[in-house]
């Protein structure tokens, strides 16, 4: 098995690059990664671009989402809205530092390679057993009300009280109204 992306942009420290997340596009597919942001130490999301699935993907110069004030940017995860828009979840990752964590949808390009908007709070970790922590979203739609659903985990740390709280949104992406563990 070959490496998917085998070239990292120069923005990105070599060794700390995970949570991938691919979707196809017009123009082929694209991978969202995060690594370790060089200059600032910090995690930020990078997309590359491939004609097959496999890869090898190439890389765009700069990150795509990369909010160094909010702790880093991390858990990219891609969804098509009803009207075929692209957005782009992600976590703000604030529990590096002390701050607080959200989850946020962005819209994307069609081609999924730059933002083409501003980000939309979605979940933020503001419920006394998720301890500051909220990560990991994924969203898909249920029934035919259009209602979009998103999981994320939250809670300490993986085999304490890390749990998936459902979280409904009427449009998505929208505010949420969660169900309270």
């Amino acid at each position: 098995m070959a490496d998917a992306l085998p070239r990292l942009p120069d923005w990105a420290e070599p060794g700390f690059t995970w949570a991938p997340a691919v979707t196809h596009s017009g123009a082929g597919w694209v991978l969202a990664f995060t690594a370790l942001h060089a200059a600032s130490g910090r995690q930020c999301i990078g997309v590359a671009t491939s004609s097959v699935v496999g890869g090898p993907y190439d890389p765009a110069a700069e990150p795509l989402v990369c909010d160094i004030d909010r702790g880093g940017s991390i858990d990219p995860s891609f969804v098509t809205d009803d009207a075929g828009a692209q957005w782009l979840l992600y976590k703000d990752d604030g529990n590096c530092c002390g701050l607080p964590t959200t989850l946020h949808a962005v819209p994307l390009t069609p081609d999924a390679m730059v933002v083409a908007g501003l980000p939309v709070d979605l979940i933020s970790a503001d419920l006394s057993w998720e301890a500051g922590l909220v990560e990991a979203p994924s969203m898909a739609k249920v029934g035919d009300a259009g209602c979009s659903c998103t999981r994320p985990t939250a809670g300490t740390r993986p085999g304490t009280r890390w749990a998936p709280p459902g979280a409904t949104h009427p449009r998505a992406p929208a505010k949420s109204s969660r169900r309270r563990h």
